[in-house]
């Protein structure tokens, strides 16, 4: 009997603990709004300062130094090896065993979440999962945020820009990150079936399954999710943005960020932050943003090769993601 009310408390002290740092988490996301500005800033592409408001370094932040660019772009080059990526094609398969086998080396435990595109053939999501700090159990899911892109590929690209640039930045934050220490679970998510595959062409297979499988409470402990989506073309700046259809604060956060380090960018500008995995969560009612190019001419093109992408382009967005992921650690 005492052995029971002890574990009875025990419990009860653990669900109150969750459910005080997710309120403590919201009032805290409701107060990171911040103001930016709208139009891009005349500054060098690619130059990435550290600010001097910035709050003192943490364990993320200083992981933020150790992206690598050049690393970032070996993965372009590998995926772009395999050919055009169509949903359920051979090539996207063998893109998906190199993207998990990548994510197994640095230390995750990797899932597949298997479903059925729009064209027919069986597809696949890779998924991953840093634990953070925050109480669980078995009833409690703790607060989380999610980074992700998407691998697959129209027919007759290699779509290194769109969108081999995009998983590359999330590998290499999930390589760096793998020591760091977040409040939240940091889940890394590289979806299938983003592409016109999809006839709709107002949701988007891969992270619509992902979305449609998430419960209430699942919703309920989202931070939100941080979209990547053509983020290697040197002679643009970045697009960041989302639908407005909601809670802005990332958006705001990540066009703070980049006005505070001069890197150049434009706000809710562009197809890219309008068409892409972004808005399966959004319009389930998760804060969302997207980090994209502001322009690019060889969207969806046969010329979408690894000679567009640039290594420096890479590591300025990375980075800014990781000092991202930092602030947020730290409200």
């Amino acid at each position: 009997m005492v052995q029971a009310l002890i574990i009875g408390v025990l419990i009860i002290g653990l669900s109150a603990a969750a459910t005080l740092s997710a309120l403590v988490w919201r009032h805290q996301r409701d107060s990171l709004v911040v103001q930016t500005r709208d139009t891009p800033l005349a500054v060098t592409i690619g130059v990435f300062e550290a600010s001097g408001q910035a709050a003192t370094p943490t364990v993320a932040t200083a992981a933020a130094w150790k992206f690598d660019g050049d690393l970032a772009l070996e993965h372009v080059g590998k995926l772009v090896s395999f050919g055009p990526r169509v949903s359920g094609s051979i090539e996207e398969g063998s893109a998906a065993d190199y993207i998990e086998l990548t994510l197994i080396n640095f230390g995750y435990n990797v899932s597949r979440q298997a479903f059925r595109a729009p064209n027919g053939q069986i597809a696949n999501n890779i998924l991953a999962v840093k634990p953070g700090t925050a109480p669980r159990s078995a009833t409690i899911t703790p607060p989380w945020l999610g980074i992700g892109a998407h691998y697959d590929t129209v027919s007759g690209t290699t779509g290194a820009n769109d969108n081999a640039s995009g998983v590359s930045v999330v590998l290499e934050t999930a390589r760096i990150m793998r020591q760091a220490s977040f409040p939240y679970d940091l889940r890394f998510m590289l979806f299938s079936s983003e592409e016109n595959e999809n006839p709709a062409r107002d949701s988007y297979a891969g992270s619509l399954a992902y979305v449609g499988d998430l419960t209430e409470a699942g919703k309920d402990a989202a931070i939100g999710y941080i979209n990547i989506d053509m983020v290697g073309w040197p002679e643009a700046g970045y697009a960041i943005g989302n639908l407005r259809r909601g809670d802005r604060f990332l958006v705001e956060l990540g066009a703070e960020l980049a006005a505070e380090r001069g890197v150049e960018f434009v706000k809710d500008r562009g197809y890219s932050v309008r068409l892409s995995d972004h808005q399966s969560f959004e319009k389930a009612g998760l804060p969302t943003v997207s980090f994209g190019a502001a322009t690019y001419p060889f969207h969806h093109q046969p010329e979408d090769s690894l000679d567009k992408v640039g290594a420096a382009h890479l590591q300025t967005l990375g980075s800014l993601i990781s000092v991202m992921l930092d602030r947020l650690a730290g409200a």
